[in-house]
Protein backbone atom coordinates (compact mmCIF):
# COMPACT_ATOMS: atom_id res chain seq x y z
CA UNK A 1 0.00 0.00 0.00
CA UNK A 2 1.54 3.57 -0.68
CA UNK A 3 1.58 6.77 1.31
CA UNK A 4 -1.18 8.28 -1.08
CA UNK A 5 -3.63 5.19 -0.50
CA UNK A 6 -3.24 3.83 3.06
CA UNK A 7 -5.37 5.81 6.25
CA UNK A 8 -2.88 9.07 7.66
CA UNK A 9 -2.45 8.23 11.11
CA UNK A 10 -2.23 11.02 13.88
CA UNK A 11 -0.71 10.30 16.95
CA UNK A 12 -1.86 12.04 19.83
CA UNK A 13 0.75 12.39 23.55
CA UNK A 14 -0.99 13.94 26.80
CA UNK A 15 2.57 14.07 28.94
CA UNK A 16 2.11 15.02 32.42
CA UNK A 17 4.30 14.54 35.52
CA UNK A 18 2.65 11.36 36.85
CA UNK A 19 1.62 9.10 33.24
CA UNK A 20 1.69 10.00 29.75
CA UNK A 21 -1.24 9.01 27.54
CA UNK A 22 -1.14 8.43 24.20
CA UNK A 23 -4.10 7.63 21.56
CA UNK A 24 -3.72 6.64 17.56
CA UNK A 25 -6.70 7.66 15.34
CA UNK A 26 -7.37 8.89 11.84
CA UNK A 27 -5.88 11.87 10.83
CA UNK A 28 -8.64 12.91 8.73
CA UNK A 29 -11.64 13.19 11.28
CA UNK A 30 -10.91 14.12 14.72
CA UNK A 31 -14.63 12.70 15.87
CA UNK A 32 -13.63 9.22 14.40
CA UNK A 33 -13.13 6.53 16.83
CA UNK A 34 -9.61 6.31 18.39
CA UNK A 35 -8.04 2.92 16.88
CA UNK A 36 -5.52 2.47 19.85
CA UNK A 37 -4.88 4.18 23.33
CA UNK A 38 -1.60 3.14 25.46
CA UNK A 39 0.05 4.37 28.81
CA UNK A 40 3.63 4.90 29.77
CA UNK A 41 5.04 6.82 32.60
CA UNK A 42 5.72 10.81 33.07
CA UNK A 43 6.74 13.37 30.28
CA UNK A 44 6.91 16.18 32.38
CA UNK A 45 9.61 17.79 30.18
CA UNK A 46 10.83 19.70 32.77
CA UNK A 47 12.15 16.35 35.13
CA UNK A 48 12.60 14.02 31.51
CA UNK A 49 14.23 16.29 29.61
CA UNK A 50 14.56 15.06 25.48
CA UNK A 51 16.57 11.47 26.49
CA UNK A 52 13.31 11.02 28.85
CA UNK A 53 10.58 12.64 26.17
CA UNK A 54 12.16 10.24 23.38
CA UNK A 55 12.38 7.10 25.31
CA UNK A 56 8.47 7.45 26.53
CA UNK A 57 7.72 7.84 22.74
CA UNK A 58 9.42 4.84 21.57
CA UNK A 59 7.93 3.02 24.35
CA UNK A 60 4.53 3.97 23.05
CA UNK A 61 5.15 3.21 19.82
CA UNK A 62 6.57 -0.62 20.91
CA UNK A 63 3.32 -0.58 22.57
CA UNK A 64 0.68 0.18 19.38
CA UNK A 65 0.04 -2.64 17.21
CA UNK A 66 2.46 -3.27 14.43
CA UNK A 67 -0.26 -1.84 11.77
CA UNK A 68 -0.59 1.35 13.36
CA UNK A 69 2.91 2.64 13.84
CA UNK A 70 3.69 4.29 10.78
CA UNK A 71 2.25 7.95 11.94
CA UNK A 72 1.58 10.24 9.48
CA UNK A 73 1.03 13.11 11.96
CA UNK A 74 1.93 13.90 15.78
CA UNK A 75 0.62 16.63 18.36
CA UNK A 76 2.37 16.39 21.86
CA UNK A 77 0.97 18.35 24.97
CA UNK A 78 3.85 18.28 27.49
CA UNK A 79 3.85 19.55 31.33
CA UNK A 80 6.96 21.37 31.21
CA UNK A 81 6.81 23.26 28.26
CA UNK A 82 5.06 26.82 28.58
CA UNK A 83 8.13 29.03 27.30
CA UNK A 84 9.55 28.68 23.92
CA UNK A 85 12.93 27.69 24.69
CA UNK A 86 11.81 24.50 26.28
CA UNK A 87 8.79 23.76 23.95
CA UNK A 88 11.75 24.13 21.14
CA UNK A 89 14.01 21.59 23.31
CA UNK A 90 11.10 19.26 22.80
CA UNK A 91 10.25 19.32 19.34
CA UNK A 92 14.04 18.97 18.37
CA UNK A 93 13.83 16.07 20.34
CA UNK A 94 10.88 14.86 18.71
CA UNK A 95 12.15 15.40 15.28
CA UNK A 96 15.27 13.18 15.57
CA UNK A 97 12.51 10.58 16.14
CA UNK A 98 9.90 12.23 12.94
CA UNK A 99 12.02 13.70 10.82
CA UNK A 100 9.51 14.05 7.67
CA UNK A 101 6.33 14.47 9.42
CA UNK A 102 3.82 17.45 10.30
CA UNK A 103 4.79 17.80 14.60
CA UNK A 104 2.86 20.47 16.95
CA UNK A 105 4.12 20.68 20.43
CA UNK A 106 1.68 22.45 22.84
CA UNK A 107 1.71 22.24 26.36
CA UNK A 108 -0.79 20.02 27.81
CA UNK A 109 -2.64 22.44 29.48
CA UNK A 110 -3.87 23.61 25.70
CA UNK A 111 -4.56 20.07 24.84
CA UNK A 112 -6.96 20.16 27.85
CA UNK A 113 -7.97 23.48 27.29
CA UNK A 114 -9.22 22.42 23.59
CA UNK A 115 -10.77 19.36 24.61
CA UNK A 116 -13.19 20.99 27.65
CA UNK A 117 -14.60 24.00 25.29
CA UNK A 118 -13.99 22.84 21.90
CA UNK A 119 -12.65 25.20 18.97
CA UNK A 120 -15.15 28.29 19.78
CA UNK A 121 -16.27 27.94 22.72
CA UNK A 122 -14.08 30.21 26.05
CA UNK A 123 -14.09 29.84 29.67
CA UNK A 124 -11.41 28.82 32.62
CA UNK A 125 -10.19 26.01 32.96
CA UNK A 126 -8.28 24.31 35.98
CA UNK A 127 -5.82 21.50 35.77
CA UNK A 128 -5.33 19.76 39.34
CA UNK A 129 -3.38 16.86 38.80
CA UNK A 130 0.12 16.30 40.02
CA UNK A 131 0.18 19.74 39.59
CA UNK A 132 -2.02 22.93 39.01
CA UNK A 133 -2.78 25.78 36.92
CA UNK A 134 -5.74 27.91 35.69
CA UNK A 135 -6.13 28.58 32.14
CA UNK A 136 -8.11 30.47 29.46
CA UNK A 137 -8.23 31.56 25.85
CA UNK A 138 -8.17 35.21 24.38
CA UNK A 139 -10.37 36.45 21.44
CA UNK A 140 -7.02 36.87 19.58
CA UNK A 141 -6.34 33.50 19.97
CA UNK A 142 -3.78 33.78 22.65
CA UNK A 143 -3.74 31.76 25.74
CA UNK A 144 -3.63 33.47 29.32
CA UNK A 145 -2.52 31.69 32.93
CA UNK A 146 -1.87 31.79 36.39
CA UNK A 147 0.24 29.12 38.43
CA UNK A 148 1.78 26.25 36.53
CA UNK A 149 5.06 27.04 38.07
CA UNK A 150 5.81 23.54 39.25
CA UNK A 151 6.36 21.37 42.56
CA UNK A 152 9.28 23.85 43.68
CA UNK A 153 7.99 27.46 43.27
CA UNK A 154 3.64 26.30 43.47
CA UNK A 155 1.36 23.81 41.93
CA UNK A 156 -0.74 24.38 45.61
CA UNK A 157 -3.85 22.62 45.47
CA UNK A 158 -2.43 19.57 42.92
CA UNK A 159 -1.44 16.40 44.41
CA UNK A 160 2.18 16.82 44.98
CA UNK A 161 1.37 19.59 47.39
CA UNK A 162 -1.06 17.54 48.91
CA UNK A 163 1.11 15.26 49.49
CA UNK A 164 3.56 16.98 51.02
CA UNK A 165 1.15 18.86 53.21
CA UNK A 166 -0.31 15.35 54.23
CA UNK A 167 3.55 14.84 54.83
CA UNK A 168 3.85 17.86 57.06
CA UNK A 169 0.89 17.31 59.02
CA UNK A 170 2.47 13.43 59.72
CA UNK A 171 5.49 14.83 61.15
CA UNK A 172 4.04 17.51 63.36
CA UNK A 173 1.60 14.88 64.94
CA UNK A 174 4.21 12.63 65.28
CA UNK A 175 6.04 15.15 67.40
CA UNK A 176 3.19 15.11 70.19
CA UNK A 177 2.58 11.73 69.71
CA UNK A 178 -0.78 12.02 68.81
CA UNK A 179 -1.42 10.71 65.09
CA UNK A 180 -4.58 10.57 63.33
CA UNK A 181 -6.17 8.92 61.14
CA UNK A 182 -4.27 10.10 58.23
CA UNK A 183 -0.73 10.04 59.77
CA UNK A 184 -1.63 6.31 60.47
CA UNK A 185 -2.34 5.48 56.63
CA UNK A 186 0.77 7.75 55.75
CA UNK A 187 2.58 5.28 57.86
CA UNK A 188 1.29 2.29 56.79
CA UNK A 189 1.63 3.34 52.89
CA UNK A 190 5.25 3.92 53.62
CA UNK A 191 6.32 1.15 55.30
CA UNK A 192 7.64 2.71 57.94
CA UNK A 193 7.12 2.84 62.26
CA UNK A 194 7.48 6.43 63.06
CA UNK A 195 6.59 9.92 61.40
CA UNK A 196 10.36 10.67 62.33
CA UNK A 197 11.52 8.56 59.23
CA UNK A 198 9.73 10.04 56.87
CA UNK A 199 12.79 12.49 56.63
CA UNK A 200 15.51 9.70 56.13
CA UNK A 201 12.81 8.47 53.58
CA UNK A 202 12.62 11.87 51.40
CA UNK A 203 15.85 13.17 51.86
CA UNK A 204 17.56 10.08 50.85
CA UNK A 205 15.51 9.08 47.96
CA UNK A 206 15.53 12.82 46.50
CA UNK A 207 11.32 12.41 45.95
CA UNK A 208 10.08 13.35 42.61
CA UNK A 209 6.39 15.30 42.34
CA UNK A 210 4.85 11.78 41.58
CA UNK A 211 6.16 10.49 44.77
CA UNK A 212 4.69 13.40 47.00
CA UNK A 213 1.32 13.15 44.82
CA UNK A 214 1.23 9.41 45.25
CA UNK A 215 0.08 10.51 48.96
CA UNK A 216 -2.72 12.62 47.70
CA UNK A 217 -5.56 10.24 47.43
CA UNK A 218 -5.17 8.80 51.15
CA UNK A 219 -5.90 12.93 52.26
CA UNK A 220 -9.35 12.30 50.09
CA UNK A 221 -10.01 8.74 51.79
CA UNK A 222 -10.00 10.23 54.93
CA UNK A 223 -12.52 13.13 54.34
CA UNK A 224 -15.24 12.93 57.12
CA UNK A 225 -13.20 11.26 59.53
CA UNK A 226 -9.39 13.54 60.11
CA UNK A 227 -9.56 16.60 60.94
CA UNK A 228 -5.70 17.67 59.42
CA UNK A 229 -7.54 15.69 55.76
CA UNK A 230 -10.38 18.09 56.19
CA UNK A 231 -8.02 21.36 57.19
CA UNK A 232 -5.65 20.15 54.07
CA UNK A 233 -8.64 19.66 51.33
CA UNK A 234 -10.20 23.16 52.33
CA UNK A 235 -6.79 24.60 51.91
CA UNK A 236 -6.16 23.00 48.74
CA UNK A 237 -10.24 23.80 47.46
CA UNK A 238 -9.42 27.74 48.31
CA UNK A 239 -5.53 27.61 46.65
CA UNK A 240 -7.60 26.43 43.48
CA UNK A 241 -10.05 29.45 43.87
CA UNK A 242 -6.72 32.11 44.09
CA UNK A 243 -6.02 30.33 41.05
CA UNK A 244 -8.92 31.46 39.22
CA UNK A 245 -9.11 34.82 40.67
CA UNK A 246 -5.93 35.98 39.69
CA UNK A 247 -6.70 35.22 36.14
CA UNK A 248 -9.58 36.90 36.41
CA UNK A 249 -8.28 39.97 37.63
CA UNK A 250 -5.86 39.65 34.08
CA UNK A 251 -8.62 38.89 31.76
CA UNK A 252 -9.68 41.78 29.55
CA UNK A 253 -12.83 40.65 28.88
CA UNK A 254 -15.39 37.86 30.20
CA UNK A 255 -18.45 36.62 29.75
CA UNK A 256 -21.21 36.38 33.12
CA UNK A 257 -21.27 34.03 34.45
CA UNK A 258 -17.88 32.49 33.47
CA UNK A 259 -17.87 28.85 31.98
CA UNK A 260 -15.40 27.42 34.18
CA UNK A 261 -13.84 23.37 33.50
CA UNK A 262 -11.90 21.12 35.81
CA UNK A 263 -9.84 18.25 34.79
CA UNK A 264 -7.30 16.59 36.01
CA UNK A 265 -6.42 13.41 38.17
CA UNK A 266 -7.67 14.66 40.97
CA UNK A 267 -10.83 16.36 39.43
CA UNK A 268 -12.51 13.19 40.53
CA UNK A 269 -12.50 14.81 44.25
CA UNK A 270 -14.20 17.89 42.79
CA UNK A 271 -17.37 17.41 45.44
CA UNK A 272 -15.10 17.70 48.36
CA UNK A 273 -12.93 20.68 46.77
CA UNK A 274 -15.91 22.64 45.28
CA UNK A 275 -17.17 24.05 48.82
CA UNK A 276 -13.62 25.57 49.83
CA UNK A 277 -13.21 26.43 46.52
CA UNK A 278 -16.53 28.64 45.63
CA UNK A 279 -16.83 29.88 49.46
CA UNK A 280 -12.92 31.65 48.52
CA UNK A 281 -13.67 32.71 45.15
CA UNK A 282 -17.10 34.34 46.12
CA UNK A 283 -15.45 36.42 48.46
CA UNK A 284 -12.60 37.86 46.25
CA UNK A 285 -13.14 37.39 42.54
CA UNK A 286 -14.39 40.01 40.12
CA UNK A 287 -17.23 37.79 38.26
CA UNK A 288 -19.43 34.60 38.97
CA UNK A 289 -18.33 31.61 37.82
CA UNK A 290 -20.25 28.91 36.41
CA UNK A 291 -19.32 25.17 36.22
CA UNK A 292 -19.81 23.14 33.18
CA UNK A 293 -19.19 19.54 31.93
CA UNK A 294 -16.05 19.60 29.67
CA UNK A 295 -16.69 18.13 25.75
CA UNK A 296 -13.66 15.81 25.94
CA UNK A 297 -10.01 15.31 27.27
CA UNK A 298 -7.08 16.34 26.70
CA UNK A 299 -6.69 13.52 24.05
CA UNK A 300 -9.72 14.94 22.17
CA UNK A 301 -8.48 18.69 22.82
CA UNK A 302 -5.10 17.47 20.49
CA UNK A 303 -6.73 16.06 17.98
CA UNK A 304 -9.20 19.41 17.63
CA UNK A 305 -5.58 21.33 17.39
CA UNK A 306 -4.86 18.51 14.39
CA UNK A 307 -8.12 19.73 12.67
CA UNK A 308 -7.59 23.54 13.35
CA UNK A 309 -4.07 23.67 11.99
CA UNK A 310 -5.03 21.14 8.53
CA UNK A 311 -2.31 18.49 9.62
CA UNK A 312 -1.39 16.38 8.44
Amino acid sequence: MTESTREKLLLVLDGGGTRTRALVAPAADSQAEALAQVEVGPTNFGLVREEGLAAALNEIIAKLPKALREISALVVGLAGVGRKEEEQKAESALRRLFPSIPLLVRTDAELAYYGAFGHESDGILIITGTGTIAWTRLTNGRFLRAGGWGAMLGDEGGGTWLGREALRLCLREGETKDLGALARAILKTLQISKAADILTLVYQRNWSPDNWASLAPLVFEHAGQDKGANVLIERAGAALAELVRRLLTMMPAMPDPVPLAVVGGLSVHWPLLAPSFFDTLQRGAPAKCELITPLGDALFGGRLIACDAGIP
